[in-house]
């Protein structure tokens, strides 16, 4: 029996940092939230040279957490970590999800594809951020979006999740239940 069928389905979410703000709280919202019988989610600490909010919370759940240090720090190392993270774990997770501000950072979805990550999504907690940058910024989202073209689920998806049930609103969050997933990744 594979760590997917004891544990069913595997989400590794992105984006979790030290600093308690919007994302965090919608990420520790929903894992509280989620039927922890049909659905697991490991967090990748991209500040790994600090701990995350509920860090003692999620390891007391059971789940894992994965540092790799800030590519500001190190971006040699940064995407070295990931890299690695990524191959030993081939096979193990059927969705990431990368929780951002901006479009500036999409590796996490591109390397998802490269080992085979089924469901691929992007959770954008900040409209229209990018269109206040200077040029360089500006330049380097453009450059994102063609690059995730074929990398992400279609974002389309999410009425008819609504309609079925798949997504769930609560306390004015919308929180992403373990079917849409599932109907994600027979698209």
């Amino acid at each position: 029996m594979t760590n997917r069928e004891s544990r069913g389905l595997r989400v590794l979410q992105v984006g979790m940092t030290r600093n308690l703000g919007g994302i965090e709280t919608y990420l520790i919202e929903q894992f509280r939230h989620l039927d922890k019988s049909k659905i697991d989610y490991d967090f990748v600490n991209i500040t790994g040279e600090y701990s995350i909010c509920y860090e003692d919370e999620i390891l007391a759940s059971g789940s894992k957490i994965f540092k790799v240090v800030s590519r500001h720090k190190n971006p040699l190392l940064h995407y070295w970590q990931w890299f690695n993270i990524l191959l030993q774990n081939k096979g193990v997770y059927d969705v990431i999800v990368l929780n951002t501000n901006s479009l500036e950072y999409v590796f996490p979805l591109v390397l998802g594809k490269v080992f085979g990550i089924p469901v691929r999504v992007i959770h954008s907690h900040n409209s229209g951020f990018e269109n206040k940058q200077g040029l360089a910024r500006r330049l380097l989202v453009g450059m994102n979006k063609k690059l995730l073209r074929g990398v992400l689920i279609c974002a389309l998806h999410v009425v008819n999740l609504l309609d079925n049930g798949c997504l769930k609103i609560i306390h004015t969050m919308l929180f992403i239940m373990p079917s849409i997933f599932i109907n994600m990744m027979q698209i």
